[in-house]
C-alpha cells in the first residue's frame, strides 16, 4: 500500500499547469511563421509576408491567453486557496482520492491505475491524468506510507511505456 498527502494550494496548481503545457505547439507556430516570413523575402511575396505577420500575432495572443486563462481559473477555483488535502491510496492496483476539507472528507473517487490516461513523474510530482486535462496530482514529499520509487515501478508495470513520462522540470 501506498499513502500520500498532497497539499492542493496556488503553487501546486501552477506546476501542474507547467507540467501538462505544451509548448512545442507554440514553438511550431513560431516557427511556421518565420519560415512564412523567409519565404514573404526570397519570393518577395506580399501574401505571405502578410501571413507570416498574421500567424505571428496568433502566436503571441495564444502565449498571453493561454497564461491569462490558467491564472483566471486559479482565482476562480475556490478550493485551491483554502489548502485542501488530497489523500491518495495506492492498494491492488487502484487509486482512491480522498478530497479533505477542515477534516472532513467532502470528494472521493476512485480509479483503477490501468484505465489511467497517461502519468507524468516530475522532480516533485507524480500526475495521475484521468482524462486528457484532469489528473490526481501526487507529491512525493507528501508520501507517508511507501516511497517514491515504489509508487513509480507500480505504475510503470501497470501502464504501457507510452502512456508513463518522466519531465526533469
Amino acid at each position: 500500500m501506498i499513502k500520500s498527502e498532497t497539499i492542493m494550494n496556488a503553487d501546486t496548481y501552477l506546476k501542474f499547469n507547467h507540467a501538462i503545457f505544451n509548448k512545442r505547439v507554440l514553438y511550431i507556430g513560431l516557427l511556421l511563421s518565420l519560415a512564412l516570413f523567409a519565404l514573404a523575402i526570397i519570393f518577395v511575396d506580399a501574401i505571405l509576408f502578410i501571413g507570416s505577420i498574421v500567424l505571428f500575432v496568433f502566436y503571441i495572443y495564444l502565449t498571453i491567453y493561454l497564461k491569462i486563462a490558467i491564472k483566471r481559473h486559479l482565482k476562480s477555483n475556490k478550493r485551491i486557496g483554502n489548502n485542501i488535502v488530497c489523500v491518495h491510496t495506492i492498494v491492488d492496483g487502484t487509486v482512491t482520492e480522498e478530497i479533505h476539507d477542515s477534516d472532513k472528507v467532502v470528494e472521493k473517487s476512485e480509479y483503477r491505475i490501468t484505465d489511467l490516461f497517461k502519468v507524468i513523474e516530475t522532480p516533485e510530482y507524480f500526475y495521475l491524468f484521468i482524462t486528457n486535462r484532469s489528473a490526481y496530482i501526487i507529491s512525493k514529499n507528501g508520501i507517508r506510507q511507501g516511497t517514491a520509487y515504489e509508487l513509480g515501478s507500480t505504475l510503470k508495470a501497470a501502464l504501457l511505456p507510452k502512456k508513463y513520462k518522466t519531465k526533469n522540470k
